[in-house]
């Protein structure tokens, strides 16, 4: 093997290696915004499972002082000496209505919370199986890029072979082999150069 050749096949093994070892230092990189990607979603849903817990407890004390002003209201108002009827009831229908509102916007803003988190579980986990795709994607791109290289060198290479002057002796006669023709004579071929070698240089 001579030089130019020895160095066409050693520069394609190292441009397919280079291929590969980039293909995989990619992937590599999308795997790791992968695994972030994918403990963020982990993350954002303990957080909404968190506001769940927050805003049961925010309701919970907000029932516990509204009852707490129920009674003081109920309280005043017998002290009043007011009848537990018409306007005094009234009272405390608007009271305990009121109350009501304040503990559903309490818990609407408790699921508007826990919805927000939901959502950014859902994008991180997209961002998780876009970046393991991406990674897929550059393992396959490294193989390709590695397979396409050998297989241009390999091209190359073959071209430059066959230029390469081969030398047959027959006799005292030495055949040599013109670009592209076959390197091994056909029986034809050792007929004419027998004879052309017995005639001694004459047909």
């Amino acid at each position: 093997m001579c030089v130019p050749v020895a160095l066409a096949v050693a520069g394609g093994l190292a441009g397919a290696a280079g291929s590969v070892i980039q293909g995989n230092a990619q992937a590599k990189a999308y795997e790791q915004q992968a695994q972030v990607a994918q403990q963020n979603a982990r993350l954002a849903e303990l957080q909404g499972e968190r506001e769940l817990e927050r805003g049961a407890r925010e309701e919970q004390r907000f029932r516990r002082q509204q009852r707490q002003f129920q009674g003081t209201q109920r309280t005043a108002l017998a002290a009043s000496g007011v009848q537990m009827g018409g306007s005094a009831l009234s009272v405390l229908a608007d009271t305990a209505q009121g109350i009501e509102e304040d503990a559903a916007m309490i818990r609407f803003n408790t699921l508007q919370s826990k919805w927000e988190r939901d959502a950014q579980a859902v994008n991180f986990i997209n961002e998780a199986n876009a970046a393991r795709a991406n990674a897929s994607n550059a393992k396959t791109a490294g193989r390709l890029g590695a397979f396409t290289t050998l297989l241009t060198s390999g091209l190359n290479i073959a071209g430059m072979t066959a230029g390469i002057p081969s030398g047959k002796t027959f006799g005292n006669s030495t055949i040599r082999v013109p670009m592209g023709a076959p390197m091994r004579p056909g029986p034809n071929q050792l007929g004419f150069f027998r004879r052309y070698d017995n005639g001694a240089g004459h047909y």
